[in-house]
């Protein structure tokens, strides 16, 4: 049973390193290059045990410096391709290689091992000394695998914050499935802890790892699938405009630049009103600062000023107000229309987000507000 799971989780994790490395749809590039090196460590990392099962590793030199470095760059390569998801600008800087000097020096240090160490005669202070060094590797690398996911959900917290100063509808792009994938992360930590630390009962590992090796292989199947439905997070003419809009917004106030006058910024204000009333731009559920921006003839960055300081509102919030009182005009005039219809039909691209929104605005559900509005 446990050979079977090895074998299939080895294999899922090929195949998708295969997928993402190919990339068919050329989207998120650059984090794609990183996320499919994480993946290529844990096929790696499965490959060795699988070579384990059937007693062909051999206690290979070479196996157990792979599979140190893979175990040690997981951490890393995770956080890295993150990064760039959230930033796809983000530029190499020579501080990055820090983020691997821990595990090219354990390889290093294991390398120094085989050649110097255990070449010598035994003596009774070897086990000693393999037990300590064992338990300091096992420590560095469980505190390392819990920092870095951490680190990353951090990101990720910031990216869906800053999202709503640009995208009207954020669920494809959130990339909350890559949070559920940081708390999966420390939960197969956890199940690693626990087959480590039930290392010495054969029964408790009988019963355990076919539990774990489970959670391990479900974990592949969960990336798999959303990996496959992720869309292009930053789909602009200059992702680089985005960027300096994003660093603009979370400047401290009294650092924060006037980019317009008071009288540009109320032309500006009339513009956008007149444009967004009789044009409807928010019906489009694809519409980003981008968009609405050409259709002003201005940058994002004067658009962005204009409705945050404007309206005091971010971008999300101001096009997606505007939904909600379409849509509370064809609840109130339109009968052929489903609930969830009308909540496609003014731009809405999920059923939770049209409820959730409409909810937040109205102190009522769709549902709510259409019975009230045949009560009157």
């Amino acid at each position: 049973m446990i050979k079977v799971l090895h074998s299939l989780f080895a294999g899922s994790s090929f195949l998708l390193a295969f997928l993402i490395l190919t990339n068919t749809q050329r989207i998120n590039i650059k984090a794609n290059k990183w996320f499919a090196s994480f993946i290529i460590c844990i096929f790696l990392i499965a490959f060795e045990t699988l070579l384990d099962d059937w007693n062909m590793s051999d206690d290979s030199l070479l196996l157990s410096v792979i599979s140190i470095l893979c175990c040690f760059s997981i951490g890393p390569l995770f956080y890295l391709s993150i990064v760039h998801f959230t930033n796809p600008n983000t530029k190499w800087r020579k501080r990055n290689y820090l983020h691997f000097f821990l595990p090219l020096s354990i390889a290093l240090f294991v390398i120094f091992l085989f050649t110097i160490v255990y070449n010598k005669e035994p003596n009774d202070a070897e086990p000693i000394i393999a037990n300590g060094i064992e338990f300091t590797l096992v420590t560095s690398l469980i505190t390392q695998l819990l920092f870095y996911p951490i680190l990353s959900y951090i990101e990720l917290l910031k990216h869906k914050k800053n999202i709503h100063f640009f995208s009207s509808n954020t669920e494809k792009i959130d990339l909350k499935w890559l949070q559920y994938l940081c708390i999966c992360i420390l939960i197969m930590i956890f199940c690693w802890m626990i087959e480590i630390i039930l290392d010495t009962s054969d029964y408790s590992l009988t019963i355990l790892s076919p539990v774990v090796d489970t959670v391990y292989l479900s974990g592949i199947f969960f990336i798999t699938y959303n990996w496959s439905k992720q869309k292009e997070i930053y789909p602009f003419n200059s992702i680089q405009n985005i960027n300096d809009l994003i660093v603009a917004i979370n400047t401290p106030i009294e650092k924060k630049k006037k980019l317009i006058d008071d009288n540009e910024l109320t032309d500006f204000k009339s513009r956008l009103l007149l444009i967004m009333n009789r044009k409807k731009p928010f019906l489009d559920c694809e519409l980003n600062l981008e968009k609405l921006a050409q259709e002003i003839d201005t940058s994002t960055h004067i658009l962005s000023y204009v409705i945050n300081n404007g309206f005091n509102e971010n971008f999300y919030q101001f096009v997606n107000r505007y939904r909600i009182e379409e849509a509370k005009k064809l609840i109130q005039n339109t009968n052929h229309l489903s609930l969830l219809g009308i909540g496609f039909e003014v731009g809405f691209n999920s059923k939770t987000t049209f409820n959730t929104t409409f909810k937040k605005i109205t102190n009522k559900t769709p549902s709510e507000f259409k019975k009230m509005s045949s009560d009157l």
